[in-house]
């Protein structure tokens, strides 16, 4: 009887523990193979409660550090360009 009882329930208690790290976990391929913006829910305060939130978190900021980025890189090659400029007008 305790056997019958204990499969239910150990089922249920690990997928409370599993379903919450398979969501992350399938939330950072995607990002790795296609899109940046993802998001995982928060279900409880516990550390995989604190790991989604912080996930959300990088998740939101990696696009405009990406495009921050993307923007230095320009700014970086014009002033390489300006530099080239120059120094062929001083040689």
């Amino acid at each position: 009887m305790a056997t019958l009882l204990s499969l239910p329930l150990g089922s249920v208690c690990g997928n409370r523990f599993t379903a919450p790290i398979r969501e992350l976990t399938l939330a950072t391929e995607a990002m790795r193979v296609t899109n940046l913006r993802q998001s995982v829910p928060v279900r409880s305060d516990d550390q995989i409660g604190h790991l989604s939130a912080v996930f959300n978190h990088i998740s939101t900021d990696l696009p405009t550090a990406y495009q921050e980025l993307d923007e230095s890189r320009a700014r970086l090659g014009k002033q390489a360009t300006m530099l080239e400029e120059l120094s062929a007008e001083t040689d």
